[in-house]
């Protein structure tokens, strides 16, 4: 579990970036898709800035990124640990980590 919003937000942003150049998908087009402008998803990605998705935005990414997936990459590519599982796991882990931050 991470220890920290500052770990949390680090390992959300570099996730999203990481998964949407692995499906080739411009910063402008998840936007798009997720009804957010471009600057918003620069901010998703940027390690530094303290604006990451909620759960709800999580699940959008997760489903832009399973479509781009089944549309795009072979299905080998959808195994445990990869864009499926990825940021499903990161929108329940946010719930948890702000229930934690709540109780200190």
């Amino acid at each position: 579990m991470y220890t920290s919003y500052k770990e949390a937000n680090r390992y959300i942003s570099r996730n999203i970036k990481k998964r949407r150049k692995e499906l080739k998908i411009t910063q402008a087009h998840l936007a798009e898709k997720i009804n957010r402008n471009k600057k918003t998803i620069e901010r998703y990605e940027n390690e530094n800035d303290k604006n990451i998705p909620n759960a709800k935005m999580l699940s959008k990414i997760y489903e832009v990124f399973k479509s781009a997936k089944i549309n795009v990459i072979d299905e080998s590519f959808a195994e445990a640990g990869t864009v499926v599982g990825g940021l499903y796991a990161i929108s329940k882990s946010i719930n948890n980590l702000a229930e934690a931050i709540k109780e200190n």
